[in-house]
């Protein structure tokens, strides 16, 4: 029922936009509304300050408050009668000060612990005192009368009874009013009189003010504010300016440059004063009670109201324009000559003024299409509405009649005019040229089948760019593509805008603003130079400046002076826009529901970015609170320490980062945006600790403490000595007592690996010696068979052969280690005796990579021939096919072992096991070499590593052996 309700509540507003011709929302300055939610501890609020350390400090119905930017921090005496707090100052000398309805009077000297400075209770009898600073004495006013009080002492300096309904500093001079009118200043001391009312009625709700530089006096009177001049004598005159006051009550006037701030019961006015008159600037928060403003030293405006919390005006410049009325979500803006028309995603389009912001039309789309983006036709003065998928029309400004267009602009991506008859329309998947925008039937030609984003052209050369998913792409005026690259590689763009100087502008996710010219990227902009983020979500191009926006607000760049100005989240600017308009002279942002409006030409609109002062708030060593202090000497054992900082700035912890580095101990400086920064166990040594705000990129002063951690007395150089010198003594006596047993000790061992030296000689002597007769063996029942078989000619070159090769094996059979030179003469003659016995059917190769010194290398003697008997043996006499084996020597890639690969295509290790599984004879030569690598690798502080793999697991035939030998140089 409800939802029925508003719904027809909403339509009515629609219709009143037809029938009335426009209608104008107010506007106001981006306020944050802070409450308990928030942290703040009351709703009843009563003043509001910033201290000289822009701590903001709170009075209200709930008690006292300090703000430090991220928390509120209660400050209460423990005999405190009553928990509101009111009057709340500062003075000279940092002291806060405030009052109660007991006549308690409350202080805490810089900010920090609050003490009873005076118990008025018995003077004051329940009336609510006054407080004010003069020299340094305290001031109090009421009306039980006037008192000025001592600071130091507390003592009653003056006393003076009279009924006092309101007192007040200006410009540095303290006035009184009397219930009965009269006006009095305190000079030295004394009341003087300045004025005496002819009237007999009292005076409500007075006010002092400072009107062209002159006093005057606000008052209620038959429900009417009064605002009189004090001039000459005792004479009042009445001040016509203000009219828009009317019958508000004034809780609060503030003087800031050339503005005056009144804090009334209906909100705050702000005026300004032009050519002498004052004029109304703004009124804000109408429907609240507003007690007090304070600004702090980010131009942040802070608003306390009687029932509804404390206000932040993060940008006075900043104005918020509430759409919820809308049907629907905003998906579009543009800004045509005269108008600013919004699109919602619910088929709505709103017309209004951009100067006065009235709505001055307003259309729907059958069937409440959603509408995607609409684009201005500066040429015939249309707006081409596309939708997602219900088709596209086309609105003519000057009849407001939408005309349908069909298909042709739906699903639009961008789209530009370059004269009345032509355009260029992005769809999702290609570019498109039409070459007549008003004829009934589509003329169009495909400009690329791929999917684009952007597109700018020059209306008078038709050149053009167009940023495609994957490349950017510059047309000639014949339409010529070009692709445009960047370090080499094709550009990716998301975005593009023209600056005046023909220069076009692209955004890129990784180099943030291109700019290019002539089809060449000519200058970049990106975080280096001030950009907040490089992921640009609307790109608008404004004479030579462009303005973008990233997830981190708006930013306006002067392309030709590199200067880049921005509005943020701190302005109270959000995250998520939904487009950016720029006209003549303001800004329009649009999120879902709400336009953001400021001027572009006024500096004020940019806050001047100022990095918050820090300081130290706890510095804890072994987790204990300890004095703040700038050096720290300390013992070995203490040498935890925590470092609390902080900025009193508002929401600190979302907009200050901290830079910081122990030197000494960091090479680099870390980032944090909270605190503490601990370090568990520092070692021995001198460290500073360095630490710095950041705000915006911009760093602040570095703050530093200096740490000293002692070494233990264990470590220290005296300790060490003597300690060194009895561990001397000690072992020197020691060894004088044992180096006769070590001694034979030693001996002893040495006779023992002696004799296991000449054991391991004699055991590989013993192998090498069988391993001859059994290759001559083997040899001689070749060379039988020949004989047999009458091949004489073979057996004599057999023979020969040999002979050769058993005069080789002897000289080697003599040496544990031969050069790789004299193995590879040894192999070959064995090799072509092998070739011999296979009838030629033994295709073999020998490679050594140049790297390898054949004459240099020393490897054991008769070591490779057992793995090559092996390979033909066991794997390629079994095979049916050619036989082939290749052997090479090459280098590790280190250059630290020699690595021999026997490669040969036979029958496989697994095929060669089952063969062996049916056979008695177990092959010697491999059994004999695997023993002599054994005994080799006792002797060596690198090993020999052998490695076999069935080459099945490659899907080849054959067996590949692989013989790491570390280099052994021949000396």
């Amino acid at each position: 029922m409800f939802a029925v309700m508003r719904y027809l509540l909403k339509r009515i507003v629609l219709f009143l936009f037809f029938v009335q011709g426009n209608c104008s929302f107010a506007q106001e300055p981006v306020t944050l509304h802070l409450t308990e939610k928030d942290g703040v501890p009351c709703l009843e609020c009563y003043t509001i300050i910033k201290d000289g350390s822009n701590l903001i400090w709170l009075a209200g119905n709930t008690g006292l408050f300090s703000y430090n930017g991220e928390t509120f921090m209660e400050h209460s005496i423990p005999d405190q009668k009553g928990r509101s707090v009111f009057n709340l100052s500062e003075d000279q000398q940092g002291t806060i000060w405030c009052n109660n309805l007991h006549g308690q009077i409350l202080r805490a000297p810089k900010g920090k612990k609050l003490s009873l400075f005076k118990d008025l209770n018995s003077k004051l009898k329940g009336n609510l005192a006054q407080l004010h600073h003069v020299d340094k004495n305290l001031v109090v006013s009421s009306s039980q009368g006037l008192l000025i009080l001592d600071k130091s002492t507390g003592k009653t300096i003056f006393n003076y009874s009279l009924e006092i309904i309101h007192s007040q500093v200006v410009e540095g001079e303290l006035y009184f009013i009397a219930r009965t009118g009269e006006v009095y200043q305190l000079t030295d001391n004394e009341l003087v009189l300045l004025y005496k009312t002819k009237s007999k009625k009292s005076i409500r709700y007075p006010y002092f003010l400072i009107i062209h530089g002159e006093l005057a006096i606000s008052s209620i009177e038959n429900q009417q504010l009064q605002i009189q001049i004090f001039g000459h004598g005792d004479q009042l005159h009445k001040f016509s300016g203000f009219t828009e006051l009317g019958k508000v009550r004034i809780a609060q006037v503030t003087y800031m440059e050339d503005e005056i701030w009144f804090a009334t019961d209906h909100g705050v006015l702000i005026y300004t004063s032009q050519n002498g008159d004052y004029q109304l600037k703004n009124h804000i928060l109408e429907e609240f009670f507003v007690t007090s403003v304070a600004k702090d030293n980010d131009s942040n405006y802070w608003l306390t109201t009687l029932r509804n919390g404390v206000f932040l005006v993060p940008n006075i410049a900043l104005e918020n324009l509430s759409l919820e009325w809308l049907d629907g979500s905003i998906s579009s803006m543009v800004n045509t000559n005269d108008l600013l028309i919004l699109s919602t995603t619910k088929g709505e389009i709103v017309l209004m003024d951009p100067d006065t912001m009235k709505v001055v039309g307003s259309l729907r789309l059958p069937g409440k299409s959603v509408i995607n983006k609409i684009f201005f036709n500066p040429f015939t003065n249309r707006v081409i509405v596309s939708t997602n998928g219900d088709g596209s029309y086309s609105l003519d400004l000057a009849t407001k009649r939408l005309i349908p267009q069909n298909r042709k602009y739906e699903v639009s991506k961008d789209l530009t005019f370059l004269n009345e008859r032509e355009s260029i329309y992005l769809t999702y998947n290609k570019s498109v040229l039409y070459n007549n925008v008003k004829s009934k039937e589509i003329d169009s030609t495909v400009i690329m089948q791929k999917r684009p984003y952007a597109v700018v052209a020059d209306t008078l050369t038709k050149e053009t760019y167009i940023a495609y998913i994957d490349e950017l792409v510059h047309y000639d005026g014949l339409w010529n593509p070009i692709s445009i690259y960047y370090r080499d590689q094709p550009i990716y763009v998301s975005n593009l805008a023209r600056t005046a100087d023909g220069t076009v502008w692209g955004s890129n996710p990784k180099h943030g603003l291109l700019g290019i010219k002539n089809k060449k990227v000519i200058k970049t902009f990106n975080i280096k130079d001030g950009l907040l983020g490089t992921n640009i979500q609307n790109l608008e191009s404004d004479g030579h400046k462009l303005w973008i926006n990233t997830q981190h607000g708006i930013q306006v760049v002067d392309t030709q002076t590199g200067d880049i100005k921005s509005i943020t989240g701190r302005d109270g600017m959000p995250n998520s826009l939904v487009d950016v308009e720029i006209t003549k002279d303001r800004v329009f942002a649009a999120s879902q529901k709400d336009l953001f409006i400021f001027d572009k030409n006024v500096h004020t609109s940019f806050k001047q970015v100022r990095v918050p002062d820090m300081y130290f708030t706890q510095i804890k060593i072994n987790n204990r609170d300890t004095t703040v202090q700038s050096t720290y000497r300390l013992p070995h054992h203490l040498n935890a320490i925590s470092f609390g900082f902080h900025s009193n700035t508002f929401r600190s912890p979302e907009f200050v980062l901290y830079e910081y580095q122990l030197q000494g101990l960091d090479t680099t400086w870390l980032t944090t945006n909270t605190s503490p920064v601990t370090y568990e166990s520092l070692p021995p040594g001198n460290f500073t600790f360095n630490i710095r705000p950041v705000s915006s990129r911009l760093k602040g002063e570095t703050l530093s403490v200096d740490v000293s951690i002692a070494r233990p007395f264990w470590s220290t150089w005296w300790f060490l000595a003597l300690s060194f010198l009895v561990v001397v003594i000690s072992v020197g006596l020691y060894f004088k007592h044992k180096i006769r047993t070590k001694e034979e000790e030693k001996q002893k061992e040495l006779a023992s690996l002696i004799k296991d030296k000449r054991l391991t000689n004699l055991k590989l002597e013993n192998l090498r010696s069988q391993m001859n007769p059994h290759f001559m063996f083997n040899a001689l029942n070749s060379i039988q068979l020949y004989i047999i078989n009458n091949e004489k000619d073979l057996a004599r070159t057999y023979l020969v052969k040999f002979s050769r090769l058993i005069r080789i094996y002897l000289e080697h059979g003599q040496k544990n280690e031969v050069t790789l030179a004299e193995e590879l003469e040894a192999l070959k003659l064995y090799l072509q005796l092998e070739k011999i016995r296979f009838e030629e059917k033994l295709d073999y190769s020998i490679q050594v990579a140049p790297e390898v010194d054949v004459n240099g290398t020393k490897i054991p003697s008769i070591f490779i021939q057992p793995y090559v008997e092996n390979a033909i043996k066991h794997g390629l006499r079994r095979a049916t096919e050619q036989n082939k084996l290749s052997i090479s020597f090459d280098l590790n890639d280190a250059h630290t072992d020699l690595v021999c690969t026997i490669k040969d295509n036979g029958i496989g290790i697994r095929a060669s096991e089952e063969q062996k599984k049916s056979r008695e004879h177990k092959p010697f030569a491999n059994r004999a070499n695997m023993e002599r690598v054994e005994l080799y690798n006792l002797k060596r502080s690198k090993k020999i590593q052998l490695e076999v793999m069935d080459l099945k697991v490659l899907g080849q035939q054959g067996t590949l052996v692989t013989i790491n030998i570390p280099l052994q140089k021949n000396g």
